[in-house]
């Protein structure tokens, strides 16, 4: 059973005690590591995909955009292959509307999966009075 009222997510912060270190070897993107980002509340398996998928395919984004370069784990999504610099300057309005484009994805799941719930209770409440009524019914 699903929920009774949707429960938006948000981006709280940066995990700064998990966030990588660059090797700097001077091979091509040596400079760059992960930078794990706090959320809100644990998401659904369905949300942690979604996260993944409109992060590779954003509402809108800079050059700097990285698709590919996404995770995400319950409470945690991680950028890899970029700067807490760069998530400063050119990600933060890209997840700004990364979160916002899931949790509008993710509610009007929830109000399907709602639905579907309604219907399927009703549809046991119905059959169940009607087995009551025709039980009553037959004289045995």
């Amino acid at each position: 059973m699903t929920e009774k009222t949707f429960v938006p997510f948000s981006i709280t912060g940066v995990k700064t005690s998990l966030v990588g270190t660059p090797s700097n070897d001077g091979s091509p993107g040596s400079a760059l590591y992960a930078v794990p980002l706090s959320l809100s509340r644990p998401l659904t398996g369905a949300e942690q995909e979604a996260m993944v998928a409109v992060w590779d395919n954003p509402p809108s984004s800079t050059t700097m955009h990285r698709p590919g370069t996404a995770r995400c784990y319950g409470t945690e999504f991680v950028l890899s292959k970029t700067t807490i610099e760069e998530v400063r300057d050119y990600h933060l309005k890209t997840l700004q509307g990364v979160v916002a484009k899931v949790n509008e994805l993710s509610e009007a799941q929830h109000r399907r999966d709602a639905t579907a719930e309604a219907e399927r209770k009703a549809q046991a409440e119905a059959h169940a009075k009607n087995v009551e009524k025709i039980a009553k019914d037959m004289d045995f």
